[in-house]
């Protein structure tokens, strides 16, 4: 059997890293003697219009896709492409599908199965029902048509052991012979899957438990990518790397005995309650150059409002302590959460050029489903008014699909544009702004230079 792994293109193509769901999936594939080739437009900047063409080029017996939500409409245009050429049957898995199952299958006929939450063992079990050896009924996790039903089988129960799953098939992005992308791009590593927070605007598809691999699993991919891809630079692409607990502090003090920061530099997230002392110091010591946060407000009843249980004194605090062992730091922020108005919105602008870190990304509220403020807008809480069902539309940067009382899309789209004009010029980062505007050309103009 082969199947096809997709992700459909970006304009943000330019970012060079490769995709954690499809190597995952692949890997997991591969080690069950299935073959499997990613097509990832996004890295490899493909047109959706030469990525369906790849794919019938390919002539698998099975496409999946990986898919958010503004990714959802081109998936299905592109999986229908590919069927209008030969009938295969297509899956479609990630946050999305994950939380609109019913809803979905039924928006998008094209789709036949979807994976609910994590997939690499539901998509090779769907392979083997496809080739004859397993029940569809007891694949759990999955949502599939059966003549004109949709059914949904019972949920699948999270991988507990991480390390039973086979490092992502990184070797389809980083030729063999080529470490050029390794070297020039970071090298992404997942060393725990959940979330224990509840931020309003979040969608936790992989849970609310954190599931961590072991540190020797986490060395053993380290040392492989330095050696087999040339790795120069680790990007911890958890939802929280740097926690401030044993766990974490054990896995730094390995890295610091393996002489890791000799080979390579790394960056994270963590939570700005997590920032003290000990664990910057330890950090740094362990070769971390770059730290990135969510701040998302300026004001601190908008951040009791949004579940984010973090206050603007904890976030002054934790960017000084950063600072201070010089780590750059990428702060992010949202624009239009519960209760906003423009005086907390100035708020949120005027801590941004306070705290003046490396780099920032200012988004506007989307109502993604599976979060709370999908849930609110829908019943016009907190004066949320959706705008689009469009779900091309529900992306942070460019999206079109959620206001608030007072504060119309327009206005909150302004607030945007002068959060970055204002954090550069007011620190007088004139060069950084350039520099900005030119290695994010494209999302430049959705963002700063918007009418």
């Amino acid at each position: 059997m082969k199947i096809a792994l997709a992700k459909v293109s970006s304009y943000q193509s330019w970012y060079k890293v490769p995709s954690f769901a499809l190597g995952y999936l692949a890997a997991v594939l591969e080690a069950g003697g299935i073959e499997a080739r990613i097509f990832d437009a996004r890295y490899f900047n493909i047109e959706d219009g030469r990525l369906a063409k790849e794919i019938c080029d390919f002539q698998p017996d099975l496409l999946g896709f990986s898919a958010m939500t503004h990714e959802i409409n081109r998936v299905a245009l592109v999986a229908q492409a590919v069927k209008s050429k030969f009938k295969i049957p297509v899956v479609v898995g990630g946050c999305h599908l994950t939380a609109l199952p019913l809803e979905t299958m039924r928006e998008f006929p094209v789709i036949d199965f979807g994976v609910i939450g994590e997939g690499e063992y539901a998509l090779r079990e769907i392979a083997g029902y496809l080739s004859g050896s397993q029940a569809i009924e007891n694949v759990s996790g999955v949502i599939y048509r059966k003549g004109q039903e949709i059914l949904q089988n019972h949920p699948r129960t999270p991988i507990a052991e991480l390390d039973s799953i086979p490092f992502p098939a990184f070797h389809q992005y980083y030729k063999e012979g080529n470490k050029s992308l390794a070297n020039q791009w970071p090298y992404p590593v997942l060393t725990n899957r959940g979330c224990m927070f509840n931020c309003a605007f979040c969608m936790r598809v992989l849970g609310h438990v954190v599931r961590a691999r072991s540190d020797e699993n986490i060395l053993a991919e380290l040392d492989m990518a330095v050696s087999r891809y040339g790795a120069r630079y680790i990007n911890f692409a958890d939802e929280i790397f740097l926690f401030n607990n044993v766990r974490t502090k054990g896995l730094l003090k390995k890295f610091i005995e393996k002489g890791y920061p000799s080979k390579f530099q790394w960056s994270g997230l963590t939570r700005v309650n997590f920032v003290d002392e000990e664990i910057i110091s330890l950090a740094s010591q362990a070769g971390c150059n770059r730290l990135e946060m969510g701040v998302e407000s300026g004001n601190d009843q908008i951040l009791r409002n949004t579940n984010k249980n973090i206050t603007v004194a904890q976030i002054e605090n934790a960017v000084r302590i950063i600072k201070k062992h010089k780590i750059k730091i990428a702060s992010y922020y949202i624009l239009g959460h519960p209760g906003e108005t423009e005086a907390t919105i100035k708020d949120t602008i005027a801590l941004a050029v306070r705290l003046n870190t490396d780099t920032i990304a200012v988004g506007i509220m989307v109502p993604y489903p599976g979060t709370k403020i999908y849930e609110w807008a829908n019943e016009n809480k907190f004066g949320y008014r959706l705008l689009s069902k469009d779900w091309s539309c529900y992306d942070k940067y460019g999206g079109t699909a959620l206001e608030i009382e007072g504060l119309p899309l327009k206005k909150l789209e302004s607030f945007q544009r002068k959060a970055y004009l204002y954090f550069y010029l007011r620190n007088l980062r004139i060069f950084d702004l350039i520099k900005f505007a030119f290695s994010r050309y494209k999302g430049i103009f959705q963002v700063i230079f918007k009418r």
